[in-house]
């Protein structure tokens, strides 16, 4: 513990011993002082809320103050060598109150303040120009993830789509979109619901999609923090059979004669629509028939494709039917 008694001293809190000495300085520029003291606290673990980072410091500091009002100051802290995950060339003074992570700029956080940066020599990190105290540690690749997610599925259950995601840590999280799209391009909002705000424990939230599209869809998860920022999973497809999914019965590629063969059992009147599109979900080749008859077996031309993963958009009388093929 410090007294605090003037403006523009250094306050050096030597923390930690011979093998590891990991001294934290405070100098105040300016403040309202009140019988004001500084308390300095070293705790040996990564912070909790930098666990999906992947560089990080193994310890973080503690400073806490009394008495002291419209602060503005600057700190230098030392880490051990012992303590670096992820390689230090990269970090960046960061610090963590009720309002999330902080950092000064050049660095990727989200609430950027004064400058600063790391010495690796000295195994060393300054930041200038800083108005609030709280904890402090050192983190490489920017501002944390707000979640981090341990699964995020979707499953066809009877005519609907069952959505089920769990998050082992949440940091300022505001709320979860589920979204849903036919070729991995253009998205739709199925579900929305708020989030934990900050957690630490495993979660699990669950969704329904009551209305999903026939046939092949892609559907992924969107969490929003606080301030707007936002990260998306994996996309996860679903092969649903409703309605119009249930016609299209057979779709296969035959390499041998550059042929696409496909059947369907509700085109009656219809006119249908083939189009293929590639893995980067873009349409490559299109062929529109009309068939009088319930019955459809289409032999397409597929020579020019290259070889690859294709999706085949097969729209009937309107309605889009999704299937999947090797070439």
């Amino acid at each position: 513990l410090h007294r605090v008694n003037s403006i523009g001293n250094d306050y050096l809190f030597p923390i930690g011993d011979q093998s590891n000495y990991t001294p934290f300085t405070v100098n105040l520029t300016s403040a309202t002082l009140n019988n004001a003291t500084l308390t300095a606290k070293l705790i040996g673990t990564a912070h909790p809320a930098v666990f999906t980072s992947t560089i990080y410091l193994g310890r973080y500091w503690s400073i806490e103050p009394t008495g002291i009002t419209d602060p503005l100051y600057n700190v230098s802290y030392t880490y051990a060598g012992s303590d670096i995950f992820g390689g230090d060339e990269f970090l960046f003074p960061y610090k963590y109150n009720a309002g999330g992570w902080q950092s000064c700029l050049g660095s990727l956080s989200n609430a950027m303040i004064g400058t600063g940066g790391v010495n690796t020599s000295t195994k060393t990190l300054t930041w200038s120009g800083i108005t609030t105290f709280s904890e402090f540690t050192g983190v490489g690749n920017g501002n944390p993830l707000p979640i981090e997610l341990l699964q995020f599925s979707a499953e066809p259950v009877g005519s609907e789509v069952h959505l089920e995601w769990t998050t082992l840590s949440e940091i300022n999280n505001s709320f979860f979109t589920v979204e849903r799209s036919i070729d991995g391009e253009e998205y739709e909002i199925v579900n929305q619901q708020a989030g934990a705000g900050n957690s630490n424990g495993v979660r699990t939230y669950n969704a329904v999609d009551p209305k999903p599209h026939a046939g092949l869809s892609y559907y992924r998860l969107k969490q929003t923090d606080f301030n707007g920022d936002f990260t998306y999973s994996d996309m996860v497809p679903v092969n649903f059979e409703g309605e119009y999914g249930s016609g299209l019965n057979v779709i296969y590629a035959d390499r041998a004669n550059g042929t696409l063969h496909i059947r369907c059992s509700n085109a009656a009147n219809s006119e249908i629509i083939v189009e293929i599109f590639d893995a980067g979900g873009r349409m490559i080749q299109s062929a529109t028939e009309a068939r009088a008859h319930q019955n459809w077996n289409g032999v397409i031309s597929i020579s020019d494709l290259s070889r690859g993963s294709y999706i085949a958009r097969i729209t009937i009388s309107g309605k889009p039917v999704y299937g999947k093929f090797i070439f």
